[in-house]
């Protein structure tokens, strides 16, 4: 009898349906009151924009975190001495269908103080995602499949036989673990001219990896 120990992998990418954009609203100042105030003042405001962006219909959904203030010490310039300051923080995420909105929503908060972008995640909508795992799943095995014919025919023998199917990091006396199929997300950070946003999200990708037993 021969066995044939055979890897068998797919990928499918797709562009991204979605962009998820991280904001931090944070100010800094000797006035408690006045930090507080400030920053609560900008994070009703980037929250109020967020709900009429999803009401429009251009963001999917959002979330907030609540202000929060905390105090901290800072060295006073060329001296031993520290001065008593105060800071108040919150964050913001946004999910945007529209990237074209998106872009100029996050341009507009670039000009804004104590507002930062720290990020965009792009991503596929779940019935998507979904699909495309599947997919790959069926081709990762048709992929092991093709090898070992290919090198059954090397050998001169008939077809051979699956025995036995293993999802990634799942085949025994190895360890580890892992999932049959797994997003790769493939991002390109937003650049800033001054007036605009230039938004290049790369296309997602879903990959499934397998090792397969064969014998003849």
């Amino acid at each position: 009898m021969t066995t044939f120990v055979v890897a068998g992998s797919a990928t499918k990418s797709h562009p991204a349906e979605r962009g998820t954009v991280q904001i931090t609203v944070s100010f800094t100042a000797a006035d408690r009151r006045q930090v507080r105030a400030d920053s609560t003042a900008a994070h009703i405001a980037v929250t109020q924009e967020a709900a009429a962006h999803q009401e429009s219909g251009a963001a999917t959904e959002w979330t907030a975190e609540r202000v929060s203030t905390d105090a901290y010490r800072e060295y006073v310039k060329d001296s031993d001495e520290t001065v008593l300051r105060y800071r108040s923080i919150s964050t913001v995420s946004v999910t945007f269908s529209d990237f074209g909105v998106l872009a100029d929503w996050v341009s507009h908060l670039a000009e804004r103080p104590g507002i930062g972008v720290d990020g965009i995640t792009w991503s596929l909508t779940d019935p998507l995602r979904v699909s495309l795992q599947r997919k790959v799943r069926i081709d990762a095995v048709q992929d092991a499949i093709t090898k070992a014919n290919d090198y059954a025919a090397a050998l001169d023998r008939g077809s051979p036989t699956l025995d036995a199917v293993f999802e990634e990091g799942l085949r025994p006396n190895l360890g580890g673990g892992g999932g049959f199929a797994r997003d790769g997300m493939m991002m390109k950070a937003a650049s800033y001219d001054g007036g605009s946003y230039v938004l290049k999200p790369g296309d997602i990708e879903v990959s499934a990896s397998i090792s397969a037993d064969f014998t003849m």
